[in-house]
């Protein structure tokens, strides 16, 4: 399994930011960025059907160049982070002295995230917290981003590799014991054993609630996190969740759970309304179903 495109694009990239001229590498990518939209058929439709069902229209060949060109910004930042990291603050809705608390806290936690904006460098805000985070992913070929900040961050930031399931929950269990941060993106049904359905851009949807079954399992609290648009200043905004504390019953926890996931899409979806472009699962939107499927 890979990313989509060719295995040299990221090098491409990568050589272009570090030896051109600014002005030339910003134009040579966004040339770059288009072409290769022309030929990415299947990302392409995915960003459709995604910008349609969320605004109730097509999106014009514009708005699709946006939304690929607003991923392609996330793999520039993360070549930069080794030498310029991003400036995050709080939005103003955000419940910053608890997520603040469970970072700066020797305890382990499950911090909760979506392939939205530029949540992958979240790790590099962490990285300022004494606290030893792991990254919970998929490996894949063509993943010299997720290598980029391995390498940067060493030490700090590493992963935990889902691929390999025993190997995997051996390692995660030895992480949540020594008191490590947990990072989980939340929105993607491949290898979720558990879900439940929600109201996510107008249907019912399934999502993964993995990350509230470890949390009830190892009695961890939860907390979401996903970011905003980069803005000229050159500031990232953060919205962060309220803390979920698991239940000690399991069917008082799978209410409580499903209330917290909830009100996170809520907020979620008013920032995708605001920000289409900042959707970077350029795949089909998680499947419709009803409760009585589930």
């Amino acid at each position: 399994m890979s990313n989509p495109g060719p295995s040299w694009g990221y090098w491409i990239i990568a050589s272009g930011e570090k030896y051109l001229p600014a002005c030339i590498f910003r134009t040579g990518l966004n040339i770059g960025i288009f072409i290769a939209m022309l030929f990415m058929h299947q990302q392409r439709r995915a960003s459709a059907a995604y910008w349609t069902a969320l605004t109730g229209r097509k999106p014009s060949l514009f708005e699709q160049f946006r939304h690929f060109a607003a991923f392609t910004e996330g793999l520039v930042m993360k070549l930069r982070a080794s030498r310029q990291l991003p400036h995050f603050e709080f939005a103003p809705e955000a419940h910053k002295s608890g997520f603040l608390e469970l970072c700066a806290s020797p305890k382990s936690a499950l911090l909760g995230t979506f392939h939205v904006g530029y949540s992958d460098m979240m790790g590099c805000m962490l990285s300022g917290f004494d606290r030893q985070i792991r990254m919970v992913r998929l490996r894949v070929g063509n993943s010299l981003d997720t290598e980029k900040i391995a390498s940067t961050f060493a030490g700090k930031v590493g992963f935990l590799w889902v691929d390999n399931h025993e190997e995997f929950i051996f390692r995660l269990k030895d992480a949540i014991q020594s008191g490590e941060l947990i990072g989980l993106q939340c929105d993607r049904l491949e290898f979720a054993s558990k879900t439940d359905v929600f109201d996510f851009i107008g249907e019912r949807r399934a999502f993964p609630m993995t990350i509230y079954h470890l949390a009830y399992l190892f009695q961890c609290p939860v907390v979401f996190s996903f970011t905003g648009p980069l803005q000229r200043s050159g500031k990232i905004e953060v919205y962060t969740s309220p803390v979920f504390y698991p239940c000690e019953s399991k069917q008082a926890n799978a209410a409580a759970s499903k209330s917290h996931f909830q009100a996170v899409l809520d907020v979620l979806q008013s920032y995708l309304r605001k920000n289409p472009e900042l959707w970077f699962n350029f795949i089909p939107l998680n499947r419709e179903v009803s409760d009585r499927d589930v």
